[in-house]
């Protein structure tokens, strides 16, 4: 019959391990400091989108009411960007605003601060309204063709 020791020792392994917490440190280091940045990242371009979205809301708004005018509708887009933080939030912004017989529609774009150098990140908001107008009981409605 063979019998087994009760205990069986294992000889740890003896090699100089210098050196190894400094590279576990860095990966850990750069791991947080991607993950930090990219939320930062994340929070700049949800408020670029927000501050873009808001201007063109507030551009159809005041070219869709009745005395509204496109140059009105800039205006306001432009005045919008400027409270929410000018060229330091969104920078090299454009508006642009169409209106037909129908509708006025307004499009907002300009590009955000990038963490990351040489990387443009544009943001693009558009927005339409339908065009406010006040028919007569004896005027038809236009589009629709019929009277109420």
């Amino acid at each position: 019959m063979t019998t087994f020791p009760a205990v069986v020792t294992v000889q740890p392994d003896r090699r100089p391990q210098r050196g190894s917490a400094s590279v576990e440190t860095l990966l850990v280091t750069i791991l947080v400091v991607t993950v930090v940045l990219t939320g930062f990242q994340v929070m700049l371009l949800f408020a670029g989108r927000n501050a873009a979205r808001d201007a063109a809301n507030a551009a159809v708004i005041a070219g869709a009411v009745e005395r509204g005018s496109v140059q009105a509708a800039e205006a306001e887009a432009r005045a919008r960007l400027e409270r929410a933080g000018g060229t330091s939030l969104l920078f090299d912004s454009q508006v642009e605003v169409r209106a037909d017989t129908r509708t006025v529609t307004c499009t907002v774009t300009g590009e955000i601060i990038s963490i990351v150098p040489f990387v443009p990140i544009t943001v693009r908001q558009t927005a339409t309204a339908p065009l406010e107008r006040f028919y007569t009981p004896d005027e038809p409605l236009g589009w629709l063709g019929t009277n109420p």
